[in-house]
């Protein structure tokens, strides 16, 4: 539940700095510099985290576009 919770903090701030005017970092690159950081393996190879990235980074962008419905139970966008 402790993960979980960091998670969608995770994601709120996430969310938050992709849809501030002016930000320069969008979704996709929030996703390319977070998504590594949060859903890496304990046991991960350098060959594997490579071979995950594209994996991770969308998810990581999938999370973050969908907040609401991942974390607060509305609709998906």
């Amino acid at each position: 539940l402790e993960s979980q919770l960091t998670l969608e903090k995770i994601c709120h701030l996430l969310a938050a700095i992709a849809q501030t005017p002016g930000n320069k970092m969008n979704v996709n690159n929030l996703g390319i510099v977070f998504g590594p950081l949060l859903m890496r393996s304990k046991h991960e190879t350098p060959t594997q985290m490579v071979a995950d990235a594209p994996s991770v980074i969308r998810i990581t962008c999938c999370l973050v576009d969908n907040y609401e419905f991942f974390f607060l139970g509305g609709d998906p966008i």
